[in-house]
């Protein structure tokens, strides 16, 4: 009995976890930890600011074809606040093509697809 539930819990948090969107947050070796700041006081920018600033990290997210827009947004800010930037200048935003090829016996089928990605890069600026 026990084991059955059990199983069941860790079933359901494996589900939970995998599909949540997939954000990969990589902190800079050389810049300490910082405090972490509200979503609402990130920016986002597209270009790297003329103020004096500190690289804090990197950030790739990878969203799903569905997602609004508001949504990646926030969810953007909300993964650079926790690393405590100010900022999150945005490198890349584009599609690539992935291709994946299934070889069976009896025949071989090409799928090709579309895939996101976003990369930037937190900052903390040192003046304001």
């Amino acid at each position: 009995m026990k084991l059955k539930l059990f199983l069941t819990i860790v079933l359901l948090i494996g589900i939970i976890i995998g599909c949540g969107p997939r954000v990969y947050i990589h902190h800079y070796s050389d810049v300490p930890k910082l405090e972490s700041i509200p979503p609402q006081y990130v920016k986002l920018l597209r270009y790297e600011p003329k103020k004096p600033h500190i690289k804090v990290g990197e950030i790739v997210f990878y969203p799903e074809p569905g997602m609004d827009a508001y949504y990646v947004e926030n969810l953007l800010k909300e993964r650079t606040g926790r690393m405590g930037a100010d900022a999150l200048v945005i490198v890349e935003d584009k599609f690539f093509k992935r291709a994946v090829v299934e070889d069976y016996f009896w025949y071989r089928k090409h799928i090709i697809y579309r895939e996101r990605v976003i990369v930037g890069v937190a900052i903390k600026f040192t003046q304001y």
